[in-house]
């Protein structure tokens, strides 16, 4: 998967800052991308096609627009799906839980070390049946894993999470988004890109504050030459399937959340939603003809 930050050094003294102690338990975090757009000008929602446009417009010269529709039900070609917008809508994009969760709760899941979460639940703003919401937060209840304590993990789209108490005043949190560690001894808070390094807060608590000595292997190079590395070795890659397979499950589990706007509970190992069964509809997705495995 591309998440280039886990194999950059924000995510490794991130989990140093954890498994050191020096935090004390988390037992609560705070995760948000706050953008709705991206800067560059691609849209994640658009609100002025909240329902599937009743018109049709001619398919751009180029675009084989049945192979661009794939396994999605069919529809005319309209500019509010492509180019950049499908991203805003259920048949073609995972929004921005999808697309910045993935990169944001990288860290989150690997330093507290995160399985399936026991429960999920959502409150949305501007969602249809068609498109992504406008903002969300979803909630997140993981379970203890051995010696670590259960997790309660909020993420924020669309939206920054409340101040932390211990930020000071005229400080600012991570423009983009990013990640609060709520520690029983400090609080620590990480961006989303993985190149922005974690910082305790208040900026008082990093006075005198010796950071962890460094206890993780450091990737060198990029993240795709840590793949490349590893199918040559036969070593595993950094962000192998067994990593991004269940943070992948994590934030699709947030978008089907998203989608009856209520509580579900997991069961991880039957890949079912049992308290909930009509929402067991969004765990598969319904091919249409031809384009079924």
């Amino acid at each position: 998967m591309g998440i280039q930050g886990h194999s950059g050094e924000s995510i490794r003294q991130t989990c140093e800052w954890i498994w050191s102690g020096q935090l004390g338990e988390v037992r609560e975090v705070d995760a948000w991308c706050s953008l709705s757009y991206y800067p560059w000008g691609h849209t994640w929602w658009s609100s002025q096609w909240s329902e599937r446009p009743k018109e049709a417009m001619p398919v751009p010269a180029g675009l084989n627009w049945d192979t661009w529709i794939g396994p999605a039900p069919m529809r005319p070609y309209h500019r509010a799906y492509h180019p950049s917008t499908w991203r805003c809508w259920w048949d073609f994009g995972c929004g921005m839980m999808g697309d910045r969760g993935v990169h944001t709760l990288d860290s989150v899941v690997t330093a507290l070390k995160l399985s399936a979460p026991s429960s999920i639940d959502a409150t949305c703003c501007g969602s249809t049946r068609e498109v992504h919401p406008l903002a969300a937060v979803v909630t997140f209840q993981f379970p203890a894993r051995g010696s670590l304590p259960p997790v309660k993990l909020s993420w924020y789209e669309g939206m920054q999470p409340p101040r932390p108490v211990d930020l000071e005043d005229g400080a600012s949190l991570p423009a983009e988004g990013g990640a609060i560690f709520h520690g029983t001894k400090r609080t620590l808070v990480t961006g989303v890109t993985g190149m922005d390094l974690p910082q305790l807060i208040p900026a008082a608590r990093r006075k005198g504050t010796k950071p962890p000595a460094p206890t993780l292997p450091r990737v060198q190079g990029s993240h795709e030459l840590d793949w490349v590395r590893a199918c040559k070795s036969g070593t595993r890659a950094g962000a192998d399937f067994a990593f991004v397979g269940p943070l992948t499950e994590i934030c699709l589990l947030g978008n089907i959340a998203k989608r009856v706007e209520t509580r579900i509970l997991w069961d991880a190992e039957k890949l079912e939603i049992t308290n909930l069964p009509d929402a067991n509809k969004y765990i598969r997705t319904a091919y249409r003809n031809g384009w079924s495995l």
